[in-house]
């Protein structure tokens, strides 16, 4: 059965301009994990469970690509989409936190999502976060959703229906199936576990696209040297949180990552766009097959582009390492050096 999705309405929420790095937002997000993190410390590691999970849902070729009209469709494939689950349980309550290879996560999808999960698992639905990577070379999950201007003028119509995101009704099953499922698999595989968490710091591979010019006006990616650019008229956050779970035998179960980038590395063919680099890079370097839970933090305006940089922009594919890798390897030192909760 499809979700009730009429009426849903996404808004890219843009991080206010402070003068001071948006410290606060890979705070906010791993705060739920971290309070367990710091429970285990002064409970036996025993009592700690952590269990991880993941499933498919890379889309067809043929269907749209997330941010695309009508005309846009897939053609080629580079590296899957997933969801990404993990749940820890302290022994008096359990939380899901769930990474999403997509562009958003409509508000319909998560209520009938959290609702199987607290049936199938007993985790509550205000225990379970789910959240996208804002992967523009996903799939098909919106703005608007299927029947959502049926109503409409037809021109409306148009615009709604052929010229913006629209969601495919057979891919938004898929999600809301394998976000079930990932969850309960991930529930199913908890075992005793100690906990870490911290931050690094990356600064070279995320800018602010909004530019101060000479006219007192802010302008949204003005251009490579546009020589009325006075400065950069918002912060980034160059803050990479990471919060790691470990086996009693020292094994890696698997990782939470935080950082502010929009996902728009697009390599012109299906991608988990640069957070699945992150992933395989700390996958490579830890030789581990733990998957990594992806949260996004605020990063309504910033993005790998710096309209202030004099040199060539790479091509997208080297983009996506680029941005991923350098992401990665900063998790993969954090992961390293963190004190874990058990010892």
């Amino acid at each position: 059965m499809m979700p009730k999705l009429h009426g849903f309405l996404h808004r890219e929420t843009c991080s206010p301009l402070y003068r001071r790095p948006m410290k606060h937002a890979g705070r906010i997000l791993l705060a739920w994990a971290g309070l367990l993190a710091l429970a285990a410390a002064q409970l036996p590691a025993a009592v700690i469970k952590a269990g991880f999970a993941e499933r498919d849902i890379t889309p067809e070729i043929g269907m749209r690509e997330a941010h695309a009209v009508a005309r846009h469709v897939f053609k080629a494939f580079r590296d899957p989409c997933k969801v990404r689950a993990a749940v820890f349980d302290d022994g008096q309550r359990k939380v899901a936190l769930i990474g999403l290879d997509t562009l958003i996560v409509p508000r319909a999808v998560v209520l009938e999502a959290r609702a199987a999960i607290e049936k199938a698992c007993g985790i509550p639905g205000s225990a379970v976060m789910i959240a996208a990577s804002h992967s523009h070379s996903s799939g098909p999950v919106g703005i608007v959703m299927p029947g959502q201007f049926d109503q409409a003028p037809p021109d409306i119509q148009r615009l709604a229906y052929e010229e913006s995101s629209l969601a495919d009704p057979k891919y938004l099953r898929l999600l809301i199936r394998e976000i079930i499922e990932g969850a309960r698999l991930a529930d199913a595989s908890r075992q005793p576990a100690s906990l870490g968490f911290s931050f690094g710091r990356e600064d070279q591979v995320s800018f602010n696209r909004r530019q101060r010019m000479k006219n007192g006006r802010s302008w949204s990616h003005a251009g490579a040297m546009n020589p009325d650019i006075v400065d950069y008229a918002g912060p980034i956050d160059p803050q990479v949180g990471v919060l790691g779970a470990w086996s009693r035998n020292g094994d890696l179960l698997g990782v939470l990552v935080n950082f502010a980038c929009h996902a728009t590395t697009n390599p012109g063919a299906i991608s988990a766009n640069w957070p699945g680099a992150t992933e395989r890079t700390i996958q490579g370097a830890l030789q581990t097959s733990a998957p990594m839970v992806f949260l996004a933090g605020a990063s309504g305006d910033v993005t790998q582009v710096d309209n202030l940089s004099p040199y060539v922009r790479p091509n997208p594919e080297s983009w996506l390492r680029l941005v991923g890798g350098r992401v990665g390897a900063e998790a993969v030192k954090v992961l390293l050096s963190m004190a874990r909760a058990s010892e």
